[in-house]
């Protein structure tokens, strides 16, 4: 008995019916493939050992058959001899009994191949004995009459109280079979199609050891349909204590969210979805959902983009979006001969497969499936079209850009097909997509942008929608890692900044409101919204002056566009000298006004993070002074005190150093040496200050002060000239 715990092997569910007139019998429902692989199997194995007449005392009775073919004669009749010349070791094909009608039965030939394989692969067993004992005492199979077992609900605690370990299978299975009532022709169908489901699964497998995983999936993808469609919302597990969720939520998280197959998260959600499909779903509804399913997964075309890792659960989340709520469509829909159902498939798998591409649906993609499943659930009977959407309210997954893109469909009459492939081009580009996050309406933005008045789309129309997406793909994808095109984007009329939470310098002790100078994830709100102004200049002038849109003319026309630039704004800096947003290397700054502005060498303003925007100017207008910025608002230059004072790298004992603190709109300056000799020198004007630490000479008054009316350059540009005439102060004084 141990030993038969130890090793065993379940091989599920036998679904049959008895009838008091046929005592003794059991008329198969599901489980005939199981059943003849297995007396195919006895029968080899009491052949190779030459026990015939033992296979005939314990499989047959009163001399016929225990398994036997009743649907089809040919198939009875071949079983039968079939059988008879095994055990009499005679040929069988090329026997007396081997009729001309069995080359051409599937039934036959099928069973025939299925024997060979079995003897082929025999010929590894050494001891045929202890196989044949094990086949026939260790392998079990739980049997389910029809007529007589409860409800499937009732069978799922029964077996589970006597400490079965059913799978889900089993149990929805018998709750489906049974669900047909005494309906012996429906529950023999049920049987088929459920062998045909799993065999699909098996098919599709991609490396499984077998269709279990698969067919799970399938089943969750019918019960997650079915809870999203169905008004059952009370039904719906929400959690326990302070881990209630909305039924949006429960929906998505205790249904469908994936888990690694057979952890306990799995185990619940499987047990969660079994109890769902028992209560609700029978057989013509999950073979409705199979149809759809079977029909994607075999259509060849472009624009029903199909990822078959979903069979095997191997895909990514973001497929639940794409992929459900197309199966549900289908299931839901019938067609005619005058309407075309293969393009009504295709627009609603390219809408979806864009939805995909949504900031919020990558980030949490199954919960954005329930609301794709309910949106699709709108599109039935005399409203297929994908334009019937424009009856909606704007939620989640039909944002105000799908039905921008919807309207411009609606406007093209007979030019739809054409725009409707410019844009699915634009969808099946993972790369544009994905940078523009599925919001295409910045195309059309564009467009009524250069037209100016009612598109009435033509040949015109199209051809002008593609060349913005050619500029937009060669410019504004080409260039958005690269801060000259931030520049020139600065250079059109308005702010492209975007406004974020604000943070505290630590030397400065108050909070400042911080900015992005569009960060490189954030190029998709930008193009919808802060730079979306910036943007359709940009292209309209490209697409009106600039005919060869090779690397080095864009960069010629950014070029022209950066010296042109003649305004006296804050924006003047950032665009006119590149180290300025070059320093920004997440692209964030604090500002406080216009005239104050701290740049961000990343995303807080900790020490040695931040400076003052004056001060790496000030450092670009004296590299040749070799200017450091040492802290957020002080600047150093280092030099020998010679005739030249030839610039140094950094401070040493021959060295003087100047440094120029930005404060207050003041700018201050001490030098610093560590000979006291020199400093000694600088009297009119300036402070000589000595302490433990060090020496240095305090110029007396600020060399300069901030004017109120000029832009930071201008004032920088004063500092500079200041700051010369210092050099040359200084100059003479150590000559002397």
């Amino acid at each position: 008995q141990y030993q038969k715990l130890k090793h065993n092997l379940k091989i599920g569910f036998i679904y049959a019916y008895h009838e008091r007139e046929y005592a003794g019998k059991f008329f198969l429902i599901d489980g005939q493939q199981r059943l003849t692989t297995l007396y195919l199997l006895l029968l080899a194995l009491y052949s190779k050992a030459n026990k015939a007449d033992i296979f005939k005392m314990l499989y047959y009775k009163d001399g016929n058959l225990k398994l036997d073919y009743k649907v089809r004669e040919e198939s009875h009749t071949f079983l039968n001899d079939f059988v008879k010349a095994v055990l009499e070791q005679e040929d069988f094909e090329n026997s007396y009994r081997f009729y001309e009608i069995y080359k051409k039965d599937e039934t036959v030939k099928n069973l025939l191949s299925n024997y060979k394989t079995i003897c082929f692969e025999l010929e590894n067993i050494e001891n045929i004995d202890n196989f044949l004992d094990y086949i026939e005492n260790y392998i079990e199979f739980n049997y389910f009459d029809t007529h007589l077992s409860e409800q499937g609900e009732q069978l799922y605690i029964y077996m589970n109280s006597r400490g079965e370990n059913l799978s889900s299978h089993e149990i929805i299975r018998a709750a489906i079979v049974e669900k047909a009532g005494k309906e012996i022709l429906q529950k023999k169908k049920i049987g088929k199609d459920w062998e045909c489901w799993q065999n699909f699964f098996w098919k599709h497998r991609n490396g499984n050891v077998n269709a279990d995983i698969g067919f799970n999936e399938f089943l969750k993808y019918c019960a997650f349909i079915h809870i999203c469609t169905y008004d059952n919302d009370s039904e719906i597990f929400r959690g326990h204590g302070d881990t209630v969720l909305s039924i949006r939520e429960a929906k998505a998280y205790n249904y469908l969210r994936q888990f690694k197959y057979h952890t306990k998260e799995n185990e619940e959600q499987l047990s969660l979805l079994s109890a769902y499909i028992v209560k609700y779903l029978d057989a013509d509804y999950i073979n409705s959902l199979f149809n759809s399913l079977e029909e994607t997964v075999e259509i060849q075309d472009e624009f029903i983009p199909f990822n078959k890792k979903i069979l095997n659960n191997t895909h990514d989340a973001k497929d639940y979006v794409t992929h459900l709520p197309i199966l549900h469509y289908i299931a839901n829909n019938t067609w005619d001969e005058t309407e075309n159902r293969n393009l009504d498939i295709q627009r609603i798998t390219m809408y979806l497969k864009n939805v995909a591409y949504f900031d919020a649906v990558r980030r949490d993609p199954v919960l954005y499936a329930v609301d794709a499943i309910e949106l699709m659930g709108s599109l039935t009977a005399n409203k297929k079209d994908i334009l019937c959407l424009l009856e909606q309210k704007e939620n989640t997954v039909f944002p105000l850009s799908e039905r921008k893109k919807l309207e411009h469909y609606s406007k093209a009459g007979e030019r739809r097909s054409d725009l409707e492939k410019f844009v699915w081009e634009i969808t099946l580009n993972e790369e544009l997509s994905g940078f523009l996050r599925g919001d295409v309406s910045i195309f059309f933005d564009c467009l009524e942008d250069i037209v100016k008045e009612d598109i009435i789309y033509n040949e015109t129309q199209i051809y002008l929608l593609r060349k913005i997406k050619e500029v937009f793909e060669k410019v504004i994808m080409a260039f958005h890692k690269e801060d000259l095109l931030r520049r020139v984007l600065l250079t059109f009329d308005g702010d492209i900044t975007i406004e974020e939470r604000g943070g505290t310098v630590p030397s400065i002790g108050y909070w400042i409101q911080r900015y992005s100078f569009v960060a490189n994830d954030q190029w998709q709100s930008f193009v919808g919204e802060n730079g979306k102004a910036s943007i359709i200049t940009l292209v309209k002038e490209l697409i009106e002056e600039q005919n060869i849109l090779d690397e080095e003319s864009i960069k010629k026309y950014f070029n022209k566009k950066i010296e042109s630039y003649t305004q006296k704004d804050w924006k003047e800096a950032f665009i006119k000298v590149p180290e300025v947003l070059s320093y920004c290397a997440d692209k964030k700054i604090l500002s406080e006004n216009d005239k104050r502005i701290i740049l961000l060498s990343g995303f807080k303003a900790s020490e040695g993070k931040a400076v003052e925007i004056q001060n790496k100017i000030l450092e670009t207008f004296f590299k040749d002074k070799k200017c450091k910025t040492l802290k957020r608002n002080l600047c150093a230059f280092h030099f020998l005190p010679d005739a030249d004072l030839t610039p140094q790298e950094y401070e040493n004992e021959q060295t003087l150093c100047l440094l120029v603190e930005y404060t207050n709109k003041k700018w201050m300056v001490k030098l610093k040496a560590k000979d006291e000799t020199y400093l000694s020198l600088f009297v009119d004007g300036w402070t000589f200050v000595k302490d433990d630490f060090e020496c240095v000479a305090i110029k007396s008054e600020p060399l300069y002060k901030d004017n109120e009316t000029a832009s930071i350059m201008e004032d920088v540009k004063n500092v500079q000239d200041k700051l010369v005439a210092l050099f040359e102060e200084i100059k003479t004084i150590l000559n002397q």
